[in-house]
């Protein structure tokens, strides 16, 4: 008796096993993009500082003070703890750990001036709905304040604990 196959390993196999068009199918999958996914894991150190450049627009002339920086979050880049790699999920949480993401946070929106070339690029007249919608994968915990917008409406979404979940 011939064994029931999947939807997506019958496409694979109609298809020579490519990749192209088993991946397009579950990247465009309702599964794949359903709401109850989002928010559902952790940014590892390296998503959040990395994530956190860019979205920012960051020049990194010496990337020395990131690499400590992902250190003290619990990802040393090229030191993982077995051949397997870090343990990731809720691992990267910790009680010091949260802590030094939120710093991280604050030294980089600090360190960078926002209110000319950042502010336009990253907040070009977006609403606050869009720009919340934009850059967290759930509702914030904190209520936005009614009056944020431009760098004060960045800064209070990029803080938001919210802003550390994929």
């Amino acid at each position: 008796m011939p064994r029931k196959c999947s939807a997506s390993s019958a496409l694979f196999r109609h298809n020579d096993y490519a990749l192209k068009p088993l991946l397009k199918a579950l990247y465009m999958s309702a599964y794949f993009r359903a709401a109850n996914h989002r928010g559902t894991m952790i940014k590892s150190p390296v998503e959040l500082i990395v994530g956190t450049l860019r979205l920012l627009h960051v020049p990194v002339n010496d990337p020395d003070p990131l690499v400590r920086a992902g250190r003290y979050l619990g990802q040393d880049l090229f030191d993982p703890p077995n051949v397997k790699g870090w343990p990731g999920g809720n691992a990267w949480i910790t009680s010091s750990t949260l802590l030094a993401r939120q710093q991280f946070l604050q030294r980089v929106l600090r360190g960078q001036d926002m209110s000319s070339s950042t502010d336009g690029q990253m907040v070009p007249g977006l609403p606050a709905e869009q720009l919340t919608h934009m850059l967290l994968p759930i509702v914030p915990v904190h209520p936005l304040p009614k009056d944020a917008e431009g760098r004060r409406l960045l800064e209070y979404l990029l803080l938001d604990p919210v802003y550390q979940l994929q």
